[in-house]
């Protein structure tokens, strides 16, 4: 995934397009988690979907010049 977001940063650059990743800092309780992972147990440890959703939306509101080809962390 990283590979893949530099390259199309770079590529998208020039036309204002900004390509960035987020990665969660732990699990996130998902349906994933719940069925693959562990069930109950590891969604109890879990941390909110909207803590993604809310990074992301921090991300969504850069200017998309300057704010390309990052890897964020949804704590940053």
């Amino acid at each position: 995934m990283s590979m893949c977001t530099l390259g199309m940063s770079a590529e998208f650059a020039r036309d204002g397009i900004a390509v960035n990743s987020l990665w969660p800092i732990s699990t996130i309780d998902t349906a994933a988690v719940r069925n693959l992972l562990g069930g109950a147990t590891v969604a109890a440890m879990s941390r909110s979907p909207d803590i993604m959703a809310d990074a992301a939306h921090a991300i969504l509101l850069r200017p998309s010049r300057e704010a390309t080809g990052n890897f964020y962390i949804d704590e940053e």
